[in-house]
């Protein structure tokens, strides 16, 4: 459909996002073969103004909320789990770099106001304070996106005889991207390592908790959240990959027969299978929209962000990477609010993984070839409930921990 690059609605996004599946479904092969997101696809989310969900409307963004970026993560999910990944991670990343400050963010999107960001976990490496900035050398890790992004954040860089931890930003033709994702599963997000040697990184550039950001930050509900990442960034993706599964599945039963002759579609067992793993995958996506409409409600009542984002007074940290004071947030059980958050958010997750992989059994011998839908999206679901936000032992110990009064 044609986008109104000045006034779109959600849902015009949401259905541009809709018509990109079979397009998405018909690359996913190369995706994973080449090991990047096809340019077609990254032209497409551009052209459909999808990155600008999330963008601040000072750079030509929308701020629609986390609701209708959770829709359109999963739609792109449902056709490619890597490129709904990609997107995902990229998308979230206005928010993280608000938190550097609206310098970086001028030299960002003035310069190219369709630069993507991609970002990375420090391995090694540290930084030291020079005038105007920091000088680094290291290695980060798991840059998802990286082969499309324009630049790229290091996450908790250390800074040489200080206690103070760095999140510079670094333009990716000033590093070295390594060959170093080579996956079972989420192949595509070229989820590489980054090397950088003797970098300079201006001040205005880099994120600290010891110093505000260069020039302030942009308040509004969606850069609210004092975490990193948006709760359900990921677990969208699953879900709509376990959607996209369903359709595939049902669609490769509907003409399959035995060797018997019979026609597999007429199995009770197979019906069963179907039937509980599109309840599976409701209710994950029910839980999703739940919580994300909650999010953004309580969002719109929150004081107004400061510092380096997030509210002013009495925030706790989460791994669900959202931090709200429980009074503010609807109460789901007894025990810590943040827990319950990150609980709904592996529980999505997992209920995808399972729907995928019950799927995945009944379809048989005769789909392991590394070149099946079918086997790719059980493949993608397994390597993306490893992630450690959204990791199912972790998301249920913490919560009993909650309910039990235990730190």
């Amino acid at each position: 459909m044609k986008i109104d690059k000045n006034t779109p609605t959600g849902e015009q996004l949401i259905e541009a996002a809709h018509d990109m599946i079979p397009r998405l479904r018909e690359r996913a092969l190369e995706c994973d073969q080449s090991g990047r997101i096809p340019e077609a696809t990254i032209q497409e989310l551009i052209d459909n103004r999808l990155f600008e969900i999330t963008k601040p409307r000072r750079y030509g963004g929308y701020e629609l909320g986390w609701e209708v970026f959770g829709e359109v993560v999963m739609k792109i999910g449902s056709g490619c789990a890597s490129s709904g990944w990609v997107f995902s991670v990229l998308g979230q990343h206005p928010l993280l770099v608000n938190r550097i400050g609206i310098d970086a963010m001028d030299e960002i999107w003035q310069e190219n106001p369709d630069a993507l960001i991609a970002a990375s976990k420090h391995q090694s490496g540290s930084f030291k304070k020079v005038d105007g900035g920091y000088i680094g050398s290291g290695i980060s890790t798991f840059a998802s996106g990286c082969l499309h992004a324009d630049w790229v954040i290091v996450g908790g860089a250390p800074v040489d005889d200080s206690d103070e931890i760095l999140g510079p930003v670094l333009p990716i033709k000033d590093v070295v991207i390594m060959d170093s994702w080579h996956s079972i599963g989420l192949n595509g997000t070229g989820s590489h390592h980054i090397k950088y040697d003797d970098i300079f990184v201006p001040d205005h550039r880099s994120r600290s908790p010891n110093k505000p950001p260069s020039g302030g930050i942009i308040d509004g509900p969606m850069y609210r959240t004092t975490g990193l990442g948006v709760p359900f960034g990921l677990s969208t993706v699953l879900v709509g990959l376990a959607s996209g599964a369903l359709e595939i599945f049902a669609d490769k039963m509907k003409s399959r027969r035995s060797r018997a002759g019979v026609s597999v579609a007429d199995f009770q067992s197979l019906q069963m299978r179907i039937g509980e793993a599109a309840a599976e995958i409701d209710a994950a996506r029910c839980l999703i929209r739940s919580h994300l409409k909650d999010l953004m409600i309580t969002l719109e009542k929150a004081p107004p962000a400061s510092g380096s984002g997030g509210f002013e007074h009495g925030v706790w940290p989460d791994q669900a990477g959202m931090g709200i004071e429980n009074h503010h947030w609807p109460k789901r059980g007894t025990g810590d609010d943040s827990a319950h958050i990150a609980l709904a958010n592996s529980h999505a997750a997992i209920l995808a993984h399972n729907a995928i992989e019950r799927l995945s059994y009944a379809a048989g011998a005769s789909d392991l070839s590394m070149e099946d839908d079918l086997l790719r999206c059980l493949r993608d679901s397994t390597a993306g409930t490893r992630q450690y936000g959204i990791n199912w032992d972790i998301a249920r110990t913490r919560a009993g921990r909650s309910f039990l009064g235990l730190s």
